[in-house]
Protein backbone atom coordinates (compact mmCIF):
# COMPACT_ATOMS: atom_id res chain seq x y z
CA UNK A 1 0.00 0.00 0.00
CA UNK A 2 1.36 3.45 -0.88
CA UNK A 3 2.23 5.91 1.90
CA UNK A 4 -0.52 8.23 0.71
CA UNK A 5 -3.17 5.54 1.05
CA UNK A 6 -1.82 4.50 4.47
CA UNK A 7 -1.96 8.10 5.71
CA UNK A 8 -5.58 8.71 4.70
CA UNK A 9 -7.19 6.85 7.62
CA UNK A 10 -5.19 8.40 10.50
CA UNK A 11 -5.45 11.88 8.98
CA UNK A 12 -9.18 11.38 8.45
CA UNK A 13 -9.59 10.51 12.13
CA UNK A 14 -7.62 13.60 13.14
CA UNK A 15 -9.82 15.74 10.93
CA UNK A 16 -12.93 14.15 12.44
CA UNK A 17 -11.61 15.30 15.83
CA UNK A 18 -11.19 18.80 14.39
CA UNK A 19 -14.64 18.77 12.78
CA UNK A 20 -16.30 17.60 16.01
CA UNK A 21 -14.63 20.45 17.91
CA UNK A 22 -15.70 22.92 15.25
CA UNK A 23 -19.25 21.58 15.33
CA UNK A 24 -19.26 22.02 19.10
CA UNK A 25 -18.42 25.70 18.60
CA UNK A 26 -21.25 26.01 16.08
CA UNK A 27 -23.76 24.22 18.32
CA UNK A 28 -22.71 26.34 21.32
CA UNK A 29 -23.22 29.58 19.43
CA UNK A 30 -26.66 28.39 18.31
CA UNK A 31 -27.59 27.34 21.87
CA UNK A 32 -27.68 23.58 21.21
CA UNK A 33 -25.70 22.70 24.32
CA UNK A 34 -26.46 18.98 24.39
CA UNK A 35 -25.17 18.63 20.82
CA UNK A 36 -22.15 20.81 21.66
CA UNK A 37 -21.24 18.60 24.64
CA UNK A 38 -21.70 15.42 22.58
CA UNK A 39 -19.50 16.84 19.82
CA UNK A 40 -16.67 17.39 22.28
CA UNK A 41 -17.01 13.82 23.58
CA UNK A 42 -16.93 12.50 19.99
CA UNK A 43 -13.75 14.52 19.42
CA UNK A 44 -12.19 12.65 22.37
CA UNK A 45 -13.08 9.36 20.69
CA UNK A 46 -11.46 10.31 17.38
CA UNK A 47 -8.43 11.76 19.15
CA UNK A 48 -7.98 8.57 21.15
CA UNK A 49 -7.75 6.39 18.04
CA UNK A 50 -6.00 8.54 15.41
CA UNK A 51 -2.50 8.01 16.85
CA UNK A 52 -3.09 4.31 17.42
CA UNK A 53 -4.21 3.89 13.81
CA UNK A 54 -1.22 5.91 12.56
CA UNK A 55 1.18 3.62 14.45
CA UNK A 56 -0.71 0.54 13.27
CA UNK A 57 -0.38 1.48 9.58
CA UNK A 58 3.16 2.84 10.04
CA UNK A 59 2.29 6.45 9.22
CA UNK A 60 3.47 8.43 12.24
CA UNK A 61 4.74 11.74 10.89
CA UNK A 62 5.64 15.26 12.05
CA UNK A 63 2.76 16.71 10.02
CA UNK A 64 0.35 14.27 11.66
CA UNK A 65 1.59 15.33 15.09
CA UNK A 66 1.05 19.00 14.24
CA UNK A 67 -2.42 18.36 12.82
CA UNK A 68 -3.29 16.45 15.99
CA UNK A 69 -2.17 19.32 18.24
CA UNK A 70 -4.05 21.93 16.23
CA UNK A 71 -7.17 19.77 16.30
CA UNK A 72 -6.77 19.25 20.05
CA UNK A 73 -6.41 23.01 20.62
CA UNK A 74 -9.74 23.57 18.91
CA UNK A 75 -11.63 20.54 20.25
CA UNK A 76 -10.41 20.64 23.86
CA UNK A 77 -9.42 24.29 24.31
CA UNK A 78 -11.54 26.56 22.12
CA UNK A 79 -14.67 24.38 21.96
CA UNK A 80 -15.05 24.00 25.75
CA UNK A 81 -14.32 27.73 26.14
CA UNK A 82 -17.07 28.71 23.66
CA UNK A 83 -19.39 26.05 25.11
CA UNK A 84 -19.13 27.53 28.61
CA UNK A 85 -18.91 31.22 27.69
CA UNK A 86 -21.98 31.00 25.46
CA UNK A 87 -23.95 29.71 28.46
CA UNK A 88 -22.84 32.57 30.74
CA UNK A 89 -22.18 35.50 28.36
CA UNK A 90 -22.41 38.24 31.01
CA UNK A 91 -19.75 36.78 33.33
CA UNK A 92 -16.58 38.79 32.58
CA UNK A 93 -14.48 36.96 35.21
CA UNK A 94 -15.48 33.62 33.67
CA UNK A 95 -14.48 35.02 30.27
CA UNK A 96 -11.05 36.04 31.58
CA UNK A 97 -10.50 32.67 33.25
CA UNK A 98 -11.63 30.92 30.06
CA UNK A 99 -9.09 32.87 28.01
CA UNK A 100 -6.41 31.87 30.51
CA UNK A 101 -7.51 28.24 30.09
CA UNK A 102 -7.26 28.40 26.27
CA UNK A 103 -3.80 30.02 26.44
CA UNK A 104 -2.59 27.36 28.90
CA UNK A 105 -3.95 24.58 26.69
CA UNK A 106 -2.19 25.89 23.60
CA UNK A 107 1.06 26.34 25.55
CA UNK A 108 0.79 22.79 26.87
CA UNK A 109 0.33 21.40 23.36
CA UNK A 110 3.28 23.40 22.03
CA UNK A 111 5.48 22.21 24.90
CA UNK A 112 4.41 18.62 24.26
CA UNK A 113 5.42 18.94 20.61
CA UNK A 114 8.96 20.16 21.35
CA UNK A 115 9.90 18.05 24.38
CA UNK A 116 11.39 14.58 23.94
CA UNK A 117 8.76 11.87 24.13
CA UNK A 118 8.68 10.01 27.43
CA UNK A 119 6.55 7.35 29.02
CA UNK A 120 4.24 9.98 30.47
CA UNK A 121 3.05 13.56 30.22
CA UNK A 122 4.29 16.79 31.73
CA UNK A 123 1.21 18.72 32.76
CA UNK A 124 -2.39 17.64 32.47
CA UNK A 125 -3.19 16.60 28.87
CA UNK A 126 -5.69 18.96 27.25
CA UNK A 127 -7.68 15.98 25.94
CA UNK A 128 -9.02 15.38 29.45
CA UNK A 129 -10.99 18.62 29.07
CA UNK A 130 -13.01 16.86 26.37
CA UNK A 131 -14.53 14.70 29.08
CA UNK A 132 -14.43 17.11 32.02
CA UNK A 133 -16.51 19.99 30.63
CA UNK A 134 -19.29 17.81 29.15
CA UNK A 135 -19.42 15.95 32.49
CA UNK A 136 -19.76 19.23 34.40
CA UNK A 137 -22.50 20.29 31.99
CA UNK A 138 -24.46 17.08 32.58
CA UNK A 139 -24.20 17.59 36.35
CA UNK A 140 -25.68 21.10 36.04
CA UNK A 141 -22.56 23.01 37.09
CA UNK A 142 -22.82 26.77 37.45
CA UNK A 143 -20.57 29.63 36.41
CA UNK A 144 -18.52 29.56 39.63
CA UNK A 145 -17.54 25.91 39.19
CA UNK A 146 -16.64 26.50 35.55
CA UNK A 147 -14.55 29.52 36.55
CA UNK A 148 -12.64 27.47 39.11
CA UNK A 149 -12.26 24.61 36.63
CA UNK A 150 -10.81 26.95 33.99
CA UNK A 151 -8.26 28.24 36.52
CA UNK A 152 -7.28 24.89 38.03
CA UNK A 153 -7.22 23.00 34.71
CA UNK A 154 -5.21 25.77 33.07
CA UNK A 155 -2.69 25.72 35.90
CA UNK A 156 -2.42 21.93 35.80
CA UNK A 157 -1.88 21.92 32.04
CA UNK A 158 1.14 24.23 32.29
CA UNK A 159 2.46 22.64 35.48
CA UNK A 160 5.49 20.35 35.58
CA UNK A 161 3.32 17.62 37.09
CA UNK A 162 4.25 14.23 35.66
CA UNK A 163 1.27 12.12 34.64
CA UNK A 164 1.64 8.50 33.42
CA UNK A 165 0.11 7.50 30.10
CA UNK A 166 -3.01 5.36 30.19
CA UNK A 167 -2.74 2.63 27.61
Amino acid sequence: MSPLKRSILPCSLTFLNLLCGSLSVYFSIRGYYDAAALSIVLAVFFDSIDGKVARLVGMVSPIGAQLDSISDAISFGVAPFVFIISRFPQDIFLLACGLFFVACGVFRLARFNVLPKTSGFIGLPITTMGLLFPFLYVTGAGALLYTMTFLVAGGLMISRLRIPRIR
